[in-house]
């Protein structure tokens, strides 16, 4: 979804409704993308929260403005727009047949997690009745525009260092993760929040592939679908010059167990394409090494009202998957704003991966 697509419906919201989408909006973080993504809807955003927060609170407030751009049905919008697919980790299903035309049937769910939908998109914490279970509860179910979105509360318990094991030493955390069907109904995306971080986030994926799978159960729907192996979309990005910068590259050899990174995020012209691994003897003379890539990742540049703002994709499966299956499984996709169709995007590592 792109927000440059959004209808300008005006809409009149309650304060405590408008207080709930500004809580869960601020509990994002995601300050950058809503100033320039915001900004250009009309919405007074400065560098701070505290003082962006009390504009967006009188800006809604504020009748006239609810017939322009700077409304509460974009804020929504936006806000959802963060919460799904800003920063994540992605794995994708290919739907191959099944029952498909039953897939929309998803939007008129009605059994939501009570305790997290009645607060969506605030997130709870253990002051404000998170409970202490761990897993995936539905939230909420969102029409975005260019597809379903089924937006899921994800518990895991952290361990309090140093506490007493006759106490408890465990306290909740809540993410949001989704599940997004595009309205072709081609395939199923799963995205995780990447904050979780690469270990806690594959685990992430696991559980919440089975859950959303249950879903498809209990509500009759049948689809066969291959999981997308992106081994083939790693080697694609480095050897295709013409595809972003990469700022980092990862190299193992298959049959060993040397390996080198390549990795630069601050020189806005670096690209490791234009690097190499040399290995030398002992008197200076260099010879081959039996190191392949492994994975990559890309910044995509643009310039978005005289801004100069990157996208990030990266591909970095573990050496297992990488040396002796063949396979990558996921990849993390950052966004700067919503400049890039993510539909299009999306569609472009489909292709590179064949």
């Amino acid at each position: 979804m792109s927000t440059q697509q959004v209808l300008n419906i005006p809409s009149v919201a309650s304060q405590a409704t408008i207080e709930q989408w500004l809580k869960g909006l601020e509990q994002t973080t995601e300050l950058a993308f809503f100033r320039r993504v915001g900004g250009r809807h009309g919405f007074d955003v400065t560098s701070r929260w505290a003082s962006t927060l009390e504009n967006l609170n009188k800006t809604l407030n504020d009748p006239a403005k609810q017939a322009t751009p700077a409304n509460f049905s974009n804020l929504r919008l936006i806000t959802l727009k963060i919460i799904t697919s800003v920063n994540h980790y992605y794995s994708i299903d290919s739907i191959k047949s099944g029952t498909i035309s039953l897939i929309p049937n998803i939007v008129n769910y009605p059994h939501l997690e009570k305790t997290f939908s009645s607060v969506f998109p605030r997130k709870l914490d253990d002051n404000t009745g998170l409970p202490l279970t761990p897993g995936h509860f539905i939230t909420a179910i969102e029409k975005m525009g260019d597809g379903i979105a089924v937006i899921y509360s994800y518990v895991i318990l952290r361990k309090i260092q140093g506490r007493s094991k006759l106490r408890s030493n465990q306290y909740p955390e809540q993410y949001f993760n989704t599940v997004f069907i595009p309205n072709d109904l081609s395939r199923i995306e799963y995205r995780i929040d990447k904050s979780l971080g690469k270990r806690s986030s594959e685990k992430a994926m696991t559980n919440l592939r089975t859950k959303f799978l249950e879903l498809l159960t209990e509500l009759k729907i049948g689809l066969h679908v291959d999981t997308i192996n992106f081994y083939k979309a790693i080697s694609n990005i480095y050897h295709d010059k013409q595809y972003g910068r990469l700022v980092q590259v990862n190299f193992l050899d298959p049959n060993g167990d040397e390996d080198a990174v390549l990795r630069c995020r601050t020189d806005p012209s670096y690209d490791a394409r234009y690097r190499e691994v040399v290995s030398k003897t002992q008197n200076g003379t260099p010879h081959s090494l039996n190191l392949e890539v492994s994975g990559v990742a890309v910044r995509l540049d643009s310039k978005v009202a005289n801004e100069n703002i990157s996208n990030e994709i990266g591909f970095e499966p573990s050496k297992t998957d990488w040396s002796t299956n063949k396979f990558c499984g996921d990849f993390y996709y950052t966004q700067a704003a919503d400049h890039q169709v993510h539909y299009r995007v999306i569609n472009d590592l489909l292709t590179r991966a064949k």
